[in-house]
């Protein structure tokens, strides 16, 4: 009775998976060893999601200037460094405590299909968010200045040019990231499974203790992508008690999951951590990232950030520390 009044009933609620990896469960009930991939490849998947609506609103960034500062700021300092620490914990910590547990067993199979196959290798990924980053940068020189009425049409019609070039590059590292991220589900659930929950624990703290001694920037995009893993699995429990009003124009998804799925996975962190860590992560994500990306598909500038995608005050009571 008193767990009960601890955890009330789960409601249920209407979900949707971007995965193509699984068939979909209307439910959002998926077994754990695809949540263990879901977590963090849901969030990558809907986030690109989020900033693909946000270039096709950039018709106007002549106009407003600041849509292509929100928008690098978001891939240089948060979407991308959270790909790059995903990414490194596959390679560095995952990879190799399931192949040395593979190859303990003798399962060469299993190896051959995960380590011989491009899945495994980032590069190609790589090479498109560094071409993007940059794209996005020359699109943020490109358009400073060119809201006075002294800008030549040739100036205007060379800052949509980059635009569209941008919009092209993200579209195409988006249905690459989204090939990558379902051929590693295609392989690593299994793996999961085949050496169960206790083992996976094991590889996860490894990832969570390099991840939690991170410093600076990479320290807020890791911590920020927590919260944005929250965001869009609708957890219930790290609600922000204040949080900007959200975008009409912008993405909005159902959660990925049930109700169920995301308190599991809660509760297997320490109570600190749900009571306090966790709900600031999703704090971050709410008060700053979200809204810099969402507000792109709307004329209204919330954050006001410099060019160089700092922010020079800070208002007493918000959450919206400066990116630099």
């Amino acid at each position: 009775r008193w767990r009960s009044q601890r955890h009330p009933r789960a409601m249920a609620r209407k979900t949707f998976l971007t995965a193509t990896s699984t068939t979909p469960r209307p439910a959002g009930d998926y077994p754990w060893y695809f949540c263990e991939w879901f977590y963090p490849h849901e969030t990558i998947r809907r986030e690109a999601l989020r900033a693909e609506r946000a270039l096709e609103r950039m018709e106007n960034v002549v106009e407003y200037p600041w849509k292509a500062i929100n928008f690098r700021t978001w891939i240089r300092d948060f979407y991308f460094p959270a790909i790059h620490a995903h990414h490194d914990a596959e390679e560095r910590i995952l990879g190799p405590h399931f192949r040395a547990l593979l190859e303990k067993a003798g399962e060469d199979s299993i190896i051959l299909q995960v380590w011989g196959s491009n899945e495994h290798n980032h590069d190609g990924l790589l090479r498109l968010m560094d071409q993007v980053e940059k794209q996005a940068e020359a699109l943020c020189v490109g358009v400073q200045g060119l809201a006075c009425i002294n800008s030549s049409q040739q100036q205007v019609e060379a800052a949509q040019g980059l635009l569209f070039t941008l919009r092209s590059t993200f579209q195409t590292f988006k249905v690459y990231t989204f090939a990558h991220l379902e051929a590693e589900e295609l392989v690593w659930p299994k793996i999961f499974e085949r050496f169960g929950q206790q083992e996976v624990t094991k590889a996860i703290q490894k990832v969570i203790r390099k991840d939690m001694s991170a410093k600076g920037k990479l320290a807020d995009a890791f911590n920020s992508f927590a919260g944005a893993l929250l965001d869009n699995a609708a957890c219930p429990q790290t609600v922000p008690k204040s949080a900007p009003a959200p975008v009409p124009d912008a993405l909005h998804l159902d959660p990925w999951c049930s109700e169920v799925i995301i308190r599991k996975f809660l509760d297997q962190a320490p109570w600190i951590a749900r009571k306090f860590v966790f709900p600031g992560f999703r704090k971050r994500y709410a008060m700053h990232w979200k809204p810099m990306i969402d507000s792109i598909c709307s004329d209204k500038d919330h954050l006001r950030l410099q060019p160089d995608g700092s922010q020079s005050e800070v208002k007493s009571g918000c959450f919206c520390l400066s990116a630099s």
